[in-house]
This record gives C-alpha cells, structure tokens and sequence, in this order.
C-alpha cells in the first residue's frame, strides 16, 4: 500500500471533484465536448478520484457505504483502460451530476468529527 495516508486520498479526491466543477462552471454540453482542454482536464481528474478512491481502506469505504467507492474506480479503469469505450455525453452527466453531490459527501466525510 501507498505510504500516503488515507485522509491525505480523500483530500486529493475533493481537490479533483473541486476542480472539475471550476472547469465546468457556467459551460453548456456542446462548449464542454467542444473545449477539448476542459474535456480532457475534466477526465484527468475523474482518473485522481478514481485511483485515489482505490486507496481508501476497505473499512472507510464500508463506513461510509453512501460514497459511491466502486464507481469512482470503474470510471477511472475504463478511462484509463477502455479509453475507447468513454462517451462525450457519458463523461458529461458524470461531472454535472454525479460530481456535485460527491464534492458535498467528501466534505462532510472529512470534516466529520469522528472520522479517524
């Protein structure tokens, strides 16, 4: 395992959600697609939270089973494994839909006072 503490890993992943909701903010569909830079910063960040998600303790994870762990993972093997199986409109609900609420639980998940 990684010398870098678990902690540490969620902090990267709320980095990265951050990230791509500065990236997107404000951007249509068709800007987005057609702002490759945007496009691709958005799916190197989808990477970090996927690769950082890997390294959370299986107990954190089952703690707090809300966070979606496995489909942070999955996103990040297909982008980097299957690369030619990610979708435009895919990548597109990802970080309008699924990043908001995720950047909220990473928030709460770290600023939780009981979270070791």
């Amino acid at each position: 395992m990684s010398s870098r503490a678990w902690r540490q890993r969620l902090e990267d992943m709320l980095s990265a959600a951050r990230r791509i909701r500065g990236y997107i903010q404000g951007m249509t569909y068709e800007e987005f697609v057609d702002d490759k830079r945007t496009y691709d910063a958005a799916l190197h960040n989808l990477v970090v939270i996927g690769e950082a998600a890997n390294y959370v303790p299986h107990e954190i994870q089952s703690r707090f089973s809300s966070v979606p762990w496995r489909d942070m993972i999955g996103m990040r093997n297909i982008i980097v494994h299957a690369y030619f199986r990610v979708s435009e409109p895919d990548i597109w609900r990802v970080v309008t839909q699924r990043v908001p609420p995720l950047t909220s639980q990473l928030e709460s998940l770290l600023g939780s006072a009981d979270t070791p």
